[in-house]
């Protein structure tokens, strides 16, 4: 090549100028063919700008998919619709090839490095091949789920982007549970305008702001896709947790209520719902929320944990046991359920009843501290006072730091006239929670057992300026 130049350069000077503008041209073509302008790119350079993009060769394995879709592809007005279908399993088969499999990411860039997409990233790939060649290849939605539809004058399909086949209104309705007045309202299976397509972007990125707890930044990614597809019920779900997360409880709920008009049969928001009426004590409503869920989802495990739980705050145990029951008989292995179920049974006077679920739930969860220490209470109970001191020992070698732990095994060694012992618990309490005015009570009493009448005093003094009034009446009595 230097060769050629030279001889160009002294023997034919005005060959140079053609020379360059063939340079020029080519290299013109070059990056004409190279922007990476595409909706892919555009979500990459989002993430880049963010902080999410590690490793930049995500670009090149979208410039490699696009290449080899390039291949498949054999330009045409139209399409009929058995080629249309054929042209789109052929890129399924495109990225089946890069052994592409089904998982949620939160990034674009991850997936591609990964090889593991979701229904977005399946989507958003279709649509930059679709966007590269000029294809009628359109955005649309239906509930936590994308797919597209082929639209020209003569051909309109629907094309199920994660698993390569072409798939009907019918099918989506059955199988994402799509409420008649959602799409009567216009909200799903309406084509996405190519304005409109970037709210993807923006949705994507929100999600990876929140996992990486950057939730102004999720927020205002969130208000985007609001500003650019307002009908998106995802995006308000997604809103509500971040205002949450923010203390912005008010709005959380006008974003759930926002995105359950928009889907009413959206179980997880009537959950989230259900969550901050609990956080404000307002279990009626909670309840209400969280039997909302189950009437479209009768299987929603944790639906049946919260209402049960909301159930016991009411006072109404025996239908949250039913409630804990339930979640159990869906999810075998619900310790917590088995748990708040014992809980609840020694609420009720069933402490045999307690035990047992204490006992499975430890069976379970070896290392659930809280169900020893709960055991233990039912155990005294049951006067196994040394059964009692064992769970609270077991409790403490899994939390060193559990101060109820140490004041109670305090309580069932003073049974046992262990005083000695029940003042050594009882101030280790106290180093972890200074302001523990029940083990300073607690302490005050062994203190007094053992002959220590100042040192008696002094903690009952402590326990009553904490504000435990039970110590002034000890004080009365026994201090000068």
């Amino acid at each position: 090549m230097n060769n050629i130049l030279k001889h160009i350069i002294r023997h034919k000077p005005a060959l140079i100028l053609l020379f360059l503008a063939l340079v020029l041209i080519n290299s013109h073509a070059f990056s004409q063919s190279h922007q990476r302008t595409e909706i892919g790119y555009k979500m990459l350079d989002l993430e880049k700008e963010g902080g999410f993009l590690i490793d930049t060769t995500a670009y090149l394995i979208l410039d490699s998919i696009m290449n080899d879709a390039e291949k498949e592809i054999t330009f045409k007005e139209k399409y009929t619709k058995e080629e249309a279908i054929d042209l789109l399993e052929r890129f399924h088969k495109i990225l089946k090839n890069y052994k592409i499999t089904y998982d949620t990411l939160h990034t674009y860039s991850q997936a591609l490095l990964e090889r593991k997409f979701d229904c977005k990233f399946y989507s958003l790939t279709y649509l930059s091949i679709g966007e590269r060649f000029k294809l009628p290849i359109y955005t649309n939605l239906a509930p936590s789920h994308i797919f597209i539809e082929w639209k020209n004058i003569n051909v309109n399909f629907y094309w199920e982007t994660t698993f390569g086949y072409e798939s009907t209104k019918e099918l989506y309705i059955d199988s994402l549970n799509i409420s008649k007045e959602s799409i009567k309202n216009g909200y799903y299976f309406q084509r996405i305008s190519k304005l409109e397509d970037p709210f993807i972007i923006y949705f994507c990125s929100g999600q990876a702001n929140y996992n990486n707890k950057k939730y102004i930044n999720a927020l205002e990614d969130y208000n985007r896709v609001i500003k650019i597809y307002p009908k998106h019920s995802e995006t308000y779900h997604n809103c509500g947790i971040v205002k949450e997360k923010l203390g912005k409880i008010k709005e959380a709920i006008q974003d759930y209520n926002r995105s359950i008009e928009i889907n009413p049969n959206y179980t997880e928001v009537y959950y989230c719902l259900g969550n901050i009426k609990c956080k404000l004590y307002s279990f009626k409503e909670a309840i209400k929320d969280y039997t909302k869920a189950l009437e479209i989802n009768p299987e929603y495990v944790d639906a049946y944990f919260n209402r049960g739980f909301a159930k016991s705050k009411l006072g109404n145990y025996k239908e949250a046991i039913k409630d804990f029951t339930k979640a159990i008989e869906i999810n075998s292995n619900y310790y917590e359920a088995y748990y708040n179920r014992g809980v609840t049974k020694k609420k009720l006077g069933n402490n045999k009843g307690a035990i047992q679920d204490y006992t499975m739930a430890i069976e379970i969860n070896p290392n659930f501290a809280e169900a020893y220490y709960n055991r233990s209470i039912v155990k005294t109970n049951l006067s196994d006072i040394k059964g009692a001191i064992e769970d609270c020992t077991k409790a403490i070698e899994i939390n060193p730091n559990f101060a109820d732990v140490y004041c109670y095994r305090g309580i069932s060694k003073t049974k046992l006239n262990d005083y000695k012992g029940a003042i050594q618990d009882y101030t280790r309490a106290i180093e972890i929670n200074p302001k523990y005015a029940g083990a300073y009570y607690n302490r005050g009493i062994s203190k007094s057992n053992i002959g220590d009448d100042n040192g008696a005093c002094q903690d009952w003094k402590k326990a009553l300026e904490l504000g435990y009034m039970k110590a002034k009446e000890l004080i009365k009595k026994n201090c000068k």
